[in-house]
């Protein structure tokens, strides 16, 4: 397997980039991109930035908020971001949201 010269492609041929996955899954389900930061509970630029293809190595957890703020599958979002996801992957921790606060 030759290896993708964009670090933020997924490594696996024929699967979309980071920033396809989320753009297509947030345009579905009818959010602005300011409404899934927030549901996400992450600045509207990191989200920005995702979608683009520009965020350099994002976390983990980053895009475990994002799986989950869009009903995506983590595995599929580590597998597009180029991360190598285990056989079992924990849950994510959710955050409660607390009206008035970030």
């Amino acid at each position: 397997m030759t290896e993708s010269t964009n670090p933020h492609q997924s490594k696996r041929p024929n699967e979309p980039t980071i920033g396809h996955l989320i753009s297509h899954a947030r345009q579905s389900a009818g959010l602005s991109l300011n409404a899934l930061a927030v549901r996400a509970g992450l600045p509207k630029s990191t989200v920005h930035k995702l979608e683009l293809d520009i965020a350099q190595n994002p976390s983990p957890i980053t895009l475990a908020a994002v799986a989950q703020a869009l009903n995506l599958n983590l595995a599929d979002v580590y597998a597009a971001a180029g991360y190598e996801a285990p056989s079992q992957l924990p849950k994510p921790r959710t955050r409660t949201l607390v009206p008035g606060r970030r």
